[in-house]
């Protein structure tokens, strides 16, 4: 101890939240930049919490950067389509691993097999031979399917392609033709789904087992561009088809245009805007609080003139707007700089809104309006009842808290209680700051301390400069270490 904060130690009977005190925090995204640049205040607001409006107690500004270390331990989890561990791979992770995880945090690993957790410990060298180890045995797994599911596709690609080669007034053409747009959309629609797209469904599977906290919670995915060679391929046979079909309008103009038909739908399977869950995925990390990162991987075998070939650039558009969505964004990972130093000066800005909750376990359809207007909002229009029972019971656990506060003859004094101990140890671990802010928004006094509590109460008194005069915010915030929760009280003091 520095001698900043006197403490007694005094023991506390714990007690539980009622359901009328349980307070919901909903982050809300003003993508607009006249909105974002705005200060807000609750009643510019409107919330609407199935039908009923809702009574906003407070609005926040925040910001997120990877670049900023919080006081809470954060939750990563690290996804990937990765046909093959690389070397651009083990650089983005060497600087993860070295630079951004605390051993406060937590990390997850889903790889394409299945979903990781690792501890995360002091030895930053264990941590990468981890996953490399993970990696390296599951994407062979995932890299033997993505190359049988595309030698299927191929093989009905090649076997039409022979038939179009012969003679073009053989009778086998239209009815081999047809049964290839019969079966090859449908086909492909599988292997685009498994191989291309992400899942929300698989988003949503993992990040319902890490349950609702209080810190940070970041999503990085690895994704490998293709080869193109299949893209090619049905880029061919869709203009061999077509000319068919020119040679079948002169005489044969009803199956010409059926046949058309048929084309027009494998086009539209082809394209991703139409088969990427921007919507779903979106909808899974706000409801889930999750910002969302996406790194991509160039194959040693692709080269610059054929990524037009193939759907890479929509790819990388698509992903690029649900990470700015998600208040992430979406980078190409170079030979030289590394594209984790991007995401990681990247900052997030948002708007947090406090209401109270009802207690009540249903799904919770949401509407929030700025000022009249939802255009250009980003939040979770859905929670589901599981959603909202994670945060229900969450809220209702006992939490440290911050209590008796007091400012008398230039003194500060509080009580912090109700935070979590080490059972093998029996001792809690609390970070403290104390600010006082003038009407400015300026701080002029800061206090911090972290302290090893070994009783159930800890009470601080804090004298503050004597010649420390006026109207002033004072903000309180208590950090349980162990149990990665915290307390803040504000309000507005007098010093006289």
């Amino acid at each position: 101890m520095n001698g900043i904060f006197s403490l007694i130690l005094i023991t506390l009977l714990g007690c539980w939240l009622d359901a009328s005190e349980i307070r919901f925090h909903l982050p809300v995204r003003l993508t607009g930049e006249a909105q974002a640049d705005q200060a807000l205040k609750p009643e510019d607001f409107r919330l609407v919490v199935n039908g009923a409006d809702k009574n906003i107690q407070a609005v926040k500004r925040k910001q997120k950067s990877l670049a900023i270390k919080p006081d809470l331990g954060r939750e990563f989890i690290l996804s990937f389509k990765l046909s093959k561990y690389g070397s651009a791979v083990e650089r983005e992770l060497a600087y993860f691993v070295t630079e951004i995880l605390d051993t406060s945090d937590s990390l997850y690993l889903l790889t394409p097999g299945q979903l990781y957790r690792l501890n995360v410990s002091a030895n930053k060298g264990s941590i990468q031979r981890e996953i490399r180890e993970l990696l390296e045995k599951d994407c062979p797994i995932f890299r033997d399917e993505w190359t049988s599911a595309e030698a299927r596709l191929k093989s009905y690609l090649e076997g039409l392609k022979t038939v179009l080669d012969g003679d073009p007034q053989g009778v086998d053409i239209y009815k081999q033709t047809s049964l290839f747009l019969n079966v090859f959309p449908e086909e492909f629609s599988r292997y685009q789904n498994r191989f291309l797209v992400p899942d929300p469904k698989r988003y949503e599977h993992v990040l319902s087992q890490l349950g609702f906290g209080e810190g940070e919670r970041w999503w990085v995915h690895f994704e490998q561009h293709q080869d193109p060679k299949l893209y090619q391929k049905i880029q061919g046979i869709i203009k061999a088809i077509d000319d068919h079909i020119s040679l079948l309008s002169t005489g044969h103009q009803a199956l010409a245009i059926a046949m058309k038909a048929s084309l027009t739908r494998l086009e539209e399977t082809l394209t991703l805007p139409n088969s990427f869950p921007s919507t779903e995925l979106v909808e899974v990390l706000a409801a889930n609080e999750t910002n969302y990162n996406v790194v991509f991987i160039r194959g040693d075998s692709i080269r610059e003139t054929n990524l037009a070939l193939a759907p890479f650039v929509n790819l990388v558009a698509l992903y690029g707007e649900v990470a700015k969505a998600a208040g992430g964004m979406a980078v190409s990972a170079g030979t030289d700089e590394r594209a984790l130093t991007k995401i990681v000066n990247h900052v997030e800005e948002y708007c947090e809104l406090a209401f109270d909750w009802d207690g009540r376990i249903e799904d919770a359809r949401i509407q929030v309006l700025v000022k009249g207007q939802a255009d250009d909002l980003r939040y979770a229009e859905h929670l589901t009842q599981a959603q909202v029972d994670s945060r229900v019971q969450f809220f209702s656990r006992e939490k440290v808290r911050i209590d008796d506060v007091s400012v008398t003859a230039g003194r500060l004094t509080f009580v912090v209680n109700a935070f979590e101990r080490k059972k093998e140890n029996d001792f809690g671990l609390l970070r403290i700051r104390v600010l006082l802010l003038d009407d400015g928004n300026q701080s002029v006094y800061k206090q911090e301390n972290t302290l090893r509590a070994t009783k159930e109460k800890v009470s601080i008194s804090l004298p503050f400069p004597e010649g420390l005069k006026g109207t002033f915010q004072l903000s309180i915030k208590a950090y349980d270490l162990i149990a990665n929760r915290l307390a803040d009280e504000e309000r507005q003091i007098d010093l006289k």
